[in-house]
């Protein structure tokens, strides 16, 4: 399958021209933006410069693929072509979870506000409604219990309510849920529970799924590197889920048997120890 100049940019497409622009335009504020300073650059700044120079080319490969899905094809130009898109979509939404993580640790950059944990997961299972993966699962979520009773949360002390960041916070329970749909079969039932001790001052969120128990040898290892138990996985979605934990004082744990399936129990300060940032 070949292509000349005139066919990538033709009158109805333009969009090498313009990509070819808006890169020049991304390469000259980047070459400003890596200026050396005096303030030592870490990890994660790198990776999110990388990222933000990988961006500008990876869109410009997609334009002139999505312009080469609009010419005559036969079957089998057709099919590599879709495989180069497919690959190339992989690898922006690689792109933007590595962005993601670069930006989620850091709590200047977090929006804060209270939050009602109960009304934000609620919030979750009604948008997880719409995604494929989630609506063939059953989804059932257990009242909240507070120092070990079931309650009504009508009380003040039980209202659990953190100081966070709202968006970011959905991030971390819709992904965690989406990846509990992952691990089992349609039809199956995932359970979600929140608890509220108050005593220790500290709200947890339990999300429980049956499905393969995780090796031993990878449940340490899940959220701190990059290892997956999925065959289309990098796992980065849940070392984002930690690190945006980790900026609300909070910590997530990982618990995986045959007998008791897999339970990521996500555990975060009540609003009256955390300090406004």
């Amino acid at each position: 399958m070949q292509f000349t100049q005139a066919e990538l940019i033709s009158p109805s497409d333009k969009v090498v021209p313009l990509s070819k622009q808006r890169l020049a335009e991304s390469r000259h504020q980047q070459t400003r933006k890596t200026v050396p300073t005096s303030a030592p650059v870490t990890v994660e700044q790198h990776a999110a410069m990388i990222v933000h120079e990988m961006r500008s080319p990876l869109c410009v490969i997609l334009n002139v693929l999505e312009a080469c899905q609009k010419m005559p094809l036969n079957q089998l130009e057709q099919t590599r072509l879709l495989m180069a898109v497919e690959e190339a979509e992989r690898l922006k939404r690689m792109t933007d979870q590595i962005l993601a993580y670069a930006h989620a640790s850091h709590a200047s950059m977090l929006l804060w506000q209270d939050v009602r944990l109960v009304d934000l997961i609620h919030e979750v299972i009604q948008l997880s409604a719409d995604l494929t993966i989630a609506a063939s699962r059953q989804i059932v979520f257990v009242p909240m219990i507070c120092d070990g009773v079931c309650n009504d949360i009508s009380h003040d002390i039980c209202d659990g309510t953190v100081k966070g960041d709202r968006d970011k916070l959905k991030q971390v329970f819709l992904n965690l849920l989406v990846n509990a749909c992952e691990a089992v079969h349609p039809g199956e039932v995932i359970t979600i529970q929140v608890q509220v001790t108050p005593r220790i001052n500290q709200i947890s969120m339990q999300i429980r799924n049956g499905g393969t128990p995780i090796p031993p040898h990878l449940i340490a290892a899940l959220g701190h590197y990059p290892v997956t138990t999925k065959s289309s996985g990098h796992g980065l979605g849940l070392m984002i889920v930690r690190e945006i934990i980790a900026a609300h004082a909070g910590t997530v744990e990982i618990q995986s048997s045959k007998q008791l399936g897999t339970t990521v129990c996500v555990r975060l300060p009540l609003i009256q120890t955390v300090s406004e940032q």
